[in-house]
């Protein structure tokens, strides 16, 4: 089904449902702390917020323990600075989710 051509909140809100669908099922193989990935998961985690479907929160959550809450080896690298930007989003939505 093609996406709306409209620019409304229901319009957005399926789209973006519709890429992350797509990227569950197309599994990154970027590295899991990596600048790309984290991309994605500030995404993922924008939409987990927005959505009321608990499957983009709970993707989040297991790849926080999937990782074990680590972020990457170089600490100062800004790759592995933005691998941790989607945490303290993900510690606010957990503690106001319910």
């Amino acid at each position: 089904m093609p996406l709306s051509s409209e620019i409304t909140p229901r319009a957005v809100l399926t789209a973006m449902q519709r890429v992350a669908d797509w990227q569950l099922a197309h599994p990154s193989t970027n590295p899991p702390t990596g600048w790309i990935q984290a991309v994605q998961d500030a995404g993922m985690m924008a939409l987990a917020g927005i959505s009321g479907d608990p499957q983009y929160r709970d993707t989040m959550l297991a790849m926080g323990q999937t990782n074990d809450w680590q972020l990457g080896s170089r600490f100062y690298d800004a790759d592995f600075i933005a691998s941790a930007r989607p945490t303290p989003n993900f510690i606010s939505f957990t503690a106001t989710a319910g």
